[in-house]
């Protein structure tokens, strides 16, 4: 039985603060000047969001279209069922889950060795796989998977409501770049609404990564 690689993400309200952040600035570092503005629509340029993703030649499994630039209704071309496509890149575009932090004690996993504080905010950027998401706290980027569960947008088990309270939840959207075998190129857009479904397209799934627009393994 195949294993598809299913990402749920939910439309963005792009009126918010457009905030770009290229993935080199995603952990905290000395050196890293602290931004004490939180991010409003945040844009992790090149991100591929689950365990075991890669760009690369992935199968398509529903039909979809291609849009010409990413946040256009103008389609250029559809991905059709049972063809292969091209991922060349894509970005994440997040409305950042807000977590208001009950307990200090608990602390983020990597890179910072400072505990949450009582009632401060942390915002939850892109999944980065393994429980890990980057997030902003205070001022910076970190890579934290201790607030997993708490992530009320990921659906991905029960908030850990005494450490935690949801002030919001939040939104993400997947914009793919993607070529197809008539050397076509546009962007395509993954959300809960409209989600993407893709074979071959995960590198711990268990099937062999396809080699071109014509290879037909199963």
């Amino acid at each position: 039985m195949k294993r598809y690689s299913f990402l749920l993400l939910n439309l963005l309200t792009l009126h918010l603060l457009t905030v770009s952040v290229s993935p080199e600035f995603a952990l905290a570092e000395t050196n890293q000047t602290p931004s004490y503005t939180p991010p409003g629509i945040f844009i992790d340029k090149d991100a591929c969001p689950y365990e075991g993703c890669f760009y690369g030649f992935w199968r398509v499994e529903s039909d979809f279209p291609l849009f010409d630039k990413i946040n256009s209704d103008h389609i250029i071309g559809i991905a059709k069922k049972g063809s292969n496509i091209k991922s060349l890149t894509g970005e994440v575009h997040t409305l950042p889950d807000i977590l208001k932090i009950k307990a200090s004690t608990l602390p983020t996993d990597r890179n910072n060795p400072n505990h949450y504080a009582v009632n401060h905010p942390v915002y939850v950027l892109t999944y980065l796989g393994e429980g890990f998401f980057r997030v902003w706290y205070e001022g910076r980027f970190y890579e934290d998977d201790a607030i997993y569960c708490a992530v009320p947008s990921m659906g991905v088990c029960t908030p850990k409501l005494d450490i935690y309270d949801v002030v919001r939840p939040g939104k993400r959207v997947w914009w793919i770049k993607i070529q197809l075998a008539n050397k076509k190129t546009g962007w395509a857009k993954s959300t809960d609404s409209a989600y993407l479904r893709f074979s071959h397209a995960d590198l711990y799934g268990g099937e062999p990564q396809l080699k071109g627009f014509y290879d037909k393994s199963k």
